[in-house]
């Protein structure tokens, strides 16, 4: 990121950071919330794209988001650079294995789609 978004607030806060990932997470809602009407409009017959279809991606990405930040909690955790409670520790174990199961489920369950479509 360039230096500018890594400037902090008083309150120790990169807005301008937050502030875009704010601006594009909000463009590409729309997007995705607009494709299917669109494709359907343009082309007349049913849309290409599913809003189940589209639920379930956006799942998939706030499952890798979350997986992330609690890895990096768990790392900053057991380095002793943040002050955390045992019981935290395993509640967010304990949800990162949810979370993986989750990620590991999504593409099982997409192969079962994908073999089925194809018999």
């Amino acid at each position: 990121m360039p230096s500018k978004y890594k400037e902090l607030n008083k309150n120790g806060i990169p807005f301008k950071a937050s502030f875009l990932n704010l601006i594009i997470t909000f463009i590409f809602a729309m997007i995705w919330l607009f494709i299917p009407d669109i494709i359907q409009g343009a082309t007349g017959g049913n849309a290409v794209f599913s809003y189940a279809a589209i639920t379930g991606e956006a799942s998939l990405i706030m499952t890798i988001i979350y997986s992330f930040v609690i890895m990096v909690a768990l790392k900053l955790g057991f380095t002793k650079k943040m002050r955390v409670k045992v019981w935290k520790m395993i509640a967010w174990s304990l949800v990162l294995i949810f979370l993986i199961w989750q990620f590991v489920q999504f593409f099982v369950d997409l192969g079962r789609s994908y073999h089925t479509a194809i018999n």
